[in-house]
This record gives C-alpha cells, sequence and structure tokens, in this order.
C-alpha cells in the first residue's frame, strides 16, 4: 500500500500552492521533467510516486527546517525524506544547464547590457552576483573539515549566484568552502 500525502482540502482555495510553492499540475510536470519515474518506479510496501518525492523535495525546499518536520507534515519518515531530497536534488542539478546559462555570445552580452540599462539604468552590467552560506552537517573524511568553517564559526558550503536583469538565475557555483 503507497502511503498516500494528504490531499491539503484545507478551507483555503490555494493550500496545495502554499505548501509546495507550485500548482499541483505543475508538481507532476515537473516530476516527469527530471525523470523521476524513470529507471522502473518502485511500487511495493510504502514506496513514493513520482509526484510525492517531488513533493517532499518542494516542501523541504519551501521550509528546510527538520526533515523530520516535513516527513511528519507528509506522513513519511526522516530517512526516506532524506533518501528522496538527494535524489531529487541530482535530478535537478543534472539539467541545471538546460535552463541557467550565462551570456557568452557578443549578441547576447549586449541584450543583457541593454536590458540592465533599461530596466535599472545600470550601464555596462551583464548580471549581479551574491554568495551565501550553505550549513553542513559533516562531511566525508576525505576532505579538510577545517576549510570549511566560515566566518561564523560553522561548516559550510559557499554558493555563489548571477543573475540576469529578469532576475534569472544564470550562473551556479556552489563547490566552495565555507
Amino acid at each position: 500500500m503507497l502511503l498516500e500525502i494528504p490531499k491539503f482540502t484545507m478551507n483555503a482555495k490555494n493550500a496545495y500552492k502554499r505548501v509546495f510553492r507550485f500548482e499541483r499540475s505543475n508538481v507532476e510536470w515537473l516530476s516527469a521533467i527530471f525523470g523521476l519515474a524513470d529507471g522502473g518506479a518502485e511500487t511495493r510496501g510504502g514506496a513514493l510516486t513520482p509526484t510525492m518525492k517531488m513533493e517532499t523535495f518542494l516542501r523541504y525546499c519551501g521550509d528546510p527546517g527538520y526533515q523530520l518536520g516535513v516527513g511528519e507534515d507528509l506522513g513519511i519518515t526522516q530517512p526516506s525524506v532524506s533518501r528522496n531530497f538527494h535524489e531529487v536534488l541530482l535530478k535537478v542539478a543534472g539539467k541545471a544547464d538546460n535552463w541557467i546559462t550565462f551570456p557568452t555570445t557578443p549578441i547576447q552580452i549586449y541584450s543583457a547590457k541593454l536590458k540592465w540599462q533599461e530596466r535599472l539604468n545600470f550601464p555596462y552590467c551583464i548580471g549581479v552576483t551574491d554568495s551565501t552560506h550553505i550549513p553542513i552537517q559533516r562531511l566525508p573524511t576525505r576532505y579538510q573539515p577545517d576549510e570549511y568553517i566560515n566566518r561564523k564559526q560553522f561548516t559550510s558550503f559557499n554558493v555563489q549566484l548571477t543573475c540576469d536583469a529578469q532576475e534569472k538565475i544564470t550562473s551556479v557555483v556552489a563547490k566552495w568552502p565555507g
């Protein structure tokens, strides 16, 4: 018997969207586009359907508190949340280059500069960058843990993003120690 994620039929009209940040049809599309149904989907025991995997991933991304709490909200165990999150994250990262692109040709660069100038009166800009520290619990032993302690004294990865004038992510680097 498959675990059933609550349908969130609360009184509010957009309860599903509030919980998962997307309409149900969009979550189903994301499940398909990231290939969560590929590889002979497991159906025995309490296996998660592809849509349930995406719902779990989106719920945790939308409120990254404790995996135990997310699991309780969705009726699955914390280890299932952890395994599922890792599986879906790898699928999403594997397709990131389909959507995340930085301008490289002279025409793309000129167009990017023009958009920044028109929108924000910010000449000669092709993108903006920002970084943040993503906390990590522990590192595999092959890493030097002291390199990952940031200035706020917790272990993290330093993640850098760049965006264009439409606030679309154009590049991601998530590999440097804190």
